[in-house]
């Protein structure tokens, strides 16, 4: 049986045998934002596999992520522009969907 990381929606993303994701996670394509955040949700799939830290709590997990993904919004666009703003709704989104679904994955 193939372990699994996290997912946002659809298939759960397949992860590697040193069990990082791979970078064909399940975001919508289609969505510029979600390559943005893909090194957010490899660094999210290791902490609720409890690598290196089984101490965190899924809610600490989720917390990272949400924070990593807000500074990846920052970092990328001007926090005035719109494309921020969108941005910063999408992690939020995706922060409330791991909140919401994430239980079921989390090994910690």
């Amino acid at each position: 049986m193939r372990r699994v990381g996290t997912f946002i929606f659809g298939r759960p993303r397949p992860l590697s045998g040193d069990r990082r994701a791979e970078p064909n996670y399940t975001l919508d394509p289609e969505e510029p934002q979600n390559a943005l955040f893909n090194a957010d949700c490899n660094a999210h799939d290791v902490c609720y596999l409890a690598e290196g830290d089984a101490s965190r709590s899924r809610a600490q997990c989720d917390s990272e992520f949400r924070n990593a993904m807000n500074a990846t919004c920052t970092r990328t666009y001007v926090s005035t522009d719109i494309e921020h703003k969108r941005c910063i709704g999408t992690a939020s989104y995706y922060y409330w969907m791991v909140r919401a679904f994430g239980a079921p994955y989390f090994k910690g």
